[in-house]
């Protein structure tokens, strides 16, 4: 789907979901170099800025969160080619219209004004997907204090770190390409010195923005990896424990066929022939039980 919206200084073309045939005859119109196709038909394409001073236009590619809710995992990319009178952006996922839906455009503004608008409501969902990782982690290192420990909670964890595998590598991944960007709008703007500041400026705003997201990320991550360990602690002190009780049990119901083993064979042994000797062979299988069981735990208080 083709959308053009035609203002003072630039047309911007908004295309969903295109086909090849589209792009080309998006590409043509207004003049990119066809190199640039390639790039806007990728749906794998990875974060990138590109530039051809030939041609005077520039690319533009980030991952963005497929969608408004935070529960998404995967990032998909957003291209954005432009040149001084033109703006197209191209987006392979039809959840990504809510970006552009109710964003404020100046009909006399230039063609950096929604680009810089664009990548700041790219970065808006990192945050809001950070907050909820956050909380999410929040929840279950405060369970794990509580020593209880699921099969549900681990696979809320997996997810977690999952999720946060894509979106600490999408912003990066971003955080590189709006470097590159703004190494090229310098080269662009080069003989406009205020309008070059004014991007500029814009721009590094952005970049605190991104480095800032990227570091939380970190400190997320650190922060999933460490309560991952500490599970897998617990679940190893919680294993050790119940080894220690199979062993104990294993001990005792080892003792009572071995004492009725003996007196069950043909031979003499003292006190076989009173009329109680059942109740003899009782008693000293529960001594020597309790015997087993002292010595077991003088033993593990000795290694503790």
């Amino acid at each position: 789907m083709i959308k053009e919206r035609a203002f003072q200084h630039y047309t911007w073309v908004e295309l969903v979901t295109p086909n090849p045939e589209e792009v080309t005859t998006v590409v043509a119109k207004y003049h990119f170099p066809t190199k640039f196709k390639n790039y806007l038909l990728d749906r794998h394409e990875q974060p990138r800025a590109a530039a051809d001073m030939v041609a005077h236009c520039a690319l533009l590619v980030l991952r963005v969160v497929s969608g408004p809710n935070n529960q998404q995992q995967r990032t998909s990319p957003l291209c954005l080619a432009f040149n001084d009178q033109v703006l197209v952006t191209v987006s392979h996922v039809r959840n990504q219209r809510w970006m552009f839906a109710h964003m404020p455009v100046n009909p006399t503004g230039q063609v950096s004004e929604p680009i810089l608008r664009i990548i700041n409501r790219v970065l808006q969902p990192y945050f809001s997907a950070l907050d909820d990782i956050i909380a999410r982690t929040d929840r279950l290192s405060n369970q794990q204090l509580n020593y209880r420990i699921t099969n549900r909670r681990l696979d809320r964890l997996s997810l977690l770190r999952t999720r946060l595998i894509y979106l600490r590598a999408a912003t990066g991944s971003n955080l590189v390409a709006m470097q590159e960007l703004q190494g090229i709008l310098r080269q662009f703007f080069g003989t406009q010195p205020e309008r070059t500041q004014q991007i500029s400026q814009q721009l590094a705003d952005t970049l605190v923005e991104f480095k800032q997201c990227q570091a939380m990320f970190d400190v997320v991550s650190d922060e999933l990896s460490e309560t991952a360990e500490s599970f897998g602690n617990l679940l190893n002190n919680r294993l050790n424990d119940t080894m220690m009780f199979l062993t104990v049990w294993s001990l005792v119901l080892a003792i009572p066929p071995i004492v009725s083993g003996f007196y069950g064979m043909n031979t003499y042994l003292p006190l076989a022939n009173r009329h109680l000797a059942w109740v003899d062979t009782i008693l000293l299988t529960g001594a020597l039980i309790l015997l087993m069981v002292i010595l077991y735990f003088v033993h593990t208080h000795r290694r503790k």
